[in-house]
């Protein structure tokens, strides 16, 4: 009888053994989580911070885009406005044959 006691013991011993191990791997696997959630907190912010800079190059873009647009309407201008004058001052020297 005290055998049997003694391999029960010693069996809830083991047992206690393995419910620490257990606990250890636990409190392992949540600072392995809590690493991972502080990583994808750091992720998350860079990347809010890609999206502003995409949405203010993006619109920044388009404005120069516009600007473009109506440098080349002004020179457009300027040329037909140039060939003009030269077509009056033209005439003028030479006379309207």
């Amino acid at each position: 009888m005290e055998n049997k006691l003694d391999l029960i013991l010693q069996k809830l011993g083991n047992l206690e053994s393995d419910i620490n191990g257990i606990k250890s791997d636990i409190n392992g696997i949540k600072n392995e989580l809590s690493e991972l959630k502080d990583a994808t907190a750091r992720i998350e912010a860079k990347q809010q911070i890609i999206f502003d800079h995409t949405a203010k190059l993006s619109e920044y873009h388009t404005e120069l885009k516009h600007e473009m647009e109506e440098i080349k309407d002004h020179l457009r201008f300027n040329t037909y406005k140039i060939t003009e004058n030269e077509r009056e001052i033209f005439k003028l020297r030479f006379g309207d044959d």
